[in-house]
């Protein structure tokens, strides 16, 4: 009781994110008592109620930081770090509850981060869709970000290996399976759908449909993260 008391004090005057302190005490106290209860393995896997609850607490603090799709992401990008950091931090005799706290309010502060980042991909995202659909002037856009994620991500792969560097282009396509047919079906929306009504136009915005929303999610992550 003291420890929670003091912990509370200590992160009152603390930079607050959108969950709030004392919420964040709770889930120590609630995830420290399961380790405590469930254990972990040599290798630093919590086990049991306590990987259970390490895996509601990280989905709870994405949503809180407005992570779209919070559960799959935040568990995929944090939780294996999460479990080796704090097991490692008990191991070595520090307290659980204060350990936990301290990461908990660092993992909340990188969902923040993660917040923009993802903000940007869904935005090109929906500038793709829109392309698709038969906004040229989207499409405009789209085929500059085309042009400079390929320049860039040419140039990585020729920084790594030179010998290769001739199949750059296509070995930055093979790394997303749709690329190719996505960006052929931009240029062909933004060549004939000046006139919406076309039967060209209708055509090519008919032909964009067959690809999923995995597809253009996949591509849209690309060109956020090479431009």
């Amino acid at each position: 009781m003291r420890l929670t008391f003091f912990l509370i004090l200590i992160y009152s005057c603390s930079a607050i994110a959108k969950t709030s302190t004392t919420q964040l005490v709770n889930d120590a106290n609630t995830l420290c008592g399961e380790i405590e209860r469930s254990g972990y393995t040599e290798s630093f896997e919590l086990k049991g109620e306590a990987k259970l609850e390490l895996a509601n607490i990280l989905k709870k603090l994405g949503a809180n930081a407005g992570i779209e799709g919070s559960g799959e992401v935040v568990q995929k990008k944090f939780s294996g770090v999460f479990q080796e950091d704090l097991a490692k931090a008990i191991d070595n005799g520090n307290n659980c509850k204060l350990s936990a706290l301290n990461m908990l309010k660092e993992y909340e502060m990188e969902m923040e981060k993660m917040k923009s980042e993802i903000s940007r991909d869904e935005r090109i995202s929906g500038q793709l869709k829109s392309c698709l659909n038969g906004n040229v002037i989207e499409c405009e856009g789209i085929r500059y970000k085309f042009q400079e994620a390929n320049t860039k991500c040419m140039s990585e792969i020729r920084g790594e290996d030179r010998v290769d560097a001739s199949f750059a282009q296509n070995k930055c396509a093979a790394k997303y399976g749709s690329y190719f047919q996505i960006t052929a079906l931009v240029n062909q929306v933004y060549q004939h759908c000046t006139t919406r009504t076309s039967g060209a136009c209708k055509n090519a915005i008919s032909n964009s449909r067959y690809h999923s929303n995995d597809d253009l999610t996949e591509i849209a992550m690309f060109l956020a993260k090479h431009t």
